[in-house]
């Protein structure tokens, strides 16, 4: 009887033991978990537009190194704010981790998209923003710093009388309110010279277009800034088509392989570069972490620079414009 008393005694501190042992594997051992689904809706996927194909190869990869799921979808222009509102309904539906947005309208965007966080979706702007504050997280450049920078430099190479056009992209959005808003501050007492503010929709032709008739309309125009790297190459395209580039002053925004040519051959006067690899990557970064229900830090400001004929060669500046990205850097991105 003593016997059977110890072997139950011993079998019940064995099976306590290995329940106890059992419950600790559970609670310890590094179980993978599911990768994070994050959809980001980018203004536009164009592959000729260096300012969007680099910021989406930093979203990719953030998305990688964290070992997320990235699907993108896009409109064909960075005008159709009502089909990137359908997108960012289709994106509900989906029910993803969290979602990522460069809204295309200041205002015509925002019911929408406070949808997503009526849903419970963690939401992060990239780029540019609503007229509320609906998003979880924003991650941009200071536009409106980036502008005044630009309108400073301008006031200080202006010719004696100055006779001012700003070439815009995307009129509503939030990003050319906010430029054409700092280029006013930092032009001071010369803003009075602004007499013409046009918008190209970004597309380079158009822009191209709207110079060359401007220049034929108003000759006495003899300083145009571009406001974005479509805006900005086709202004000073035609500048230089026109055989005008020792007469009329251009100046633009983002930097791309024809900016940088013009840069050198000084048709161009100076751009303000942003970082558009580092916005992608640090935007998806923050989904990823509020989809782990980490908190955010609501704004993250990426660094804009001032790149004349003068700087663009010091090593500091050559890394910004020409970022490495390898060729696989946006290959493995699902586009919806």
């Amino acid at each position: 009887m003593k016997f059977k008393k110890a072997v139950a005694k011993g079998a019940l501190l064995a099976l306590t033991v290995l329940l106890m042992g059992g419950a600790l594997f559970l609670f310890t051992y590094p179980w993978k978990k599911e990768p994070h689904y994050i959809i980001y809706i980018p203004k536009i996927v164009d592959n000729a537009n260096e300012f969007w194909a680099t910021l989406l190869a930093g979203a990719n990869m953030a998305a990688k190194e964290y070992g997320a799921n990235l699907s993108v979808m896009a409109g064909d222009s960075e005008t159709d704010y009502r089909r990137q509102n359908e997108l960012i309904e289709k994106a509900i539906d989906m029910k993803p981790d969290a979602i990522a947005v460069s809204p295309i309208s200041y205002s015509e965007n925002t019911q929408v998209l406070k949808k997503v966080k009526d849903a419970g979706i963690p939401l992060v702007y990239i780029d540019s923003v609503t007229d509320e504050n609906v998003a979880s997280a924003v991650i941009s450049t200071d536009n409106v710093q980036m502008g005044r920078q630009l309108g400073e430099y301008m006031k200080n190479h202006l010719p004696a009388e100055p006779h001012i056009a700003l070439m815009g992209h995307v009129e509503g959005s939030s990003t050319a309110i906010e430029r054409e808003q700092g280029i006013r501050q930092g032009l001071g007492d010369f803003e009075d010279a602004v007499e013409e503010v046009l918008f190209c929709e970004s597309s380079f032709q158009k822009a191209y277009t709207l110079t060359k008739d401007l220049l034929k309309q108003h000759p006495q125009i003899n300083v145009i800034s571009g406001m974005n790297e479509y805006s900005s190459t086709g202004v000073a395209q035609a500048v230089r088509d026109m055989g005008l580039s020792d007469r009329v002053a251009v100046f633009g925004i983002d930097s791309s392989t024809d900016q940088i040519e013009k840069l050198e051959e000084g048709v161009c006067r100076c751009i303000v570069i942003q970082n558009p690899f580092n916005m992608g990557y640090l935007g998806i970064e923050e989904a990823i972490r509020l989809a782990d229900g980490e908190t955010s830090q609501k704004l993250i400001s990426v660094d804009s620079h001032l790149i004349t004929k003068n700087n663009m060669y010091s090593e500091e500046k050559q890394k910004l414009l020409f970022p490495f990205i390898g060729k696989q850097a946006t290959q493995d991105i699902v586009f919806e």
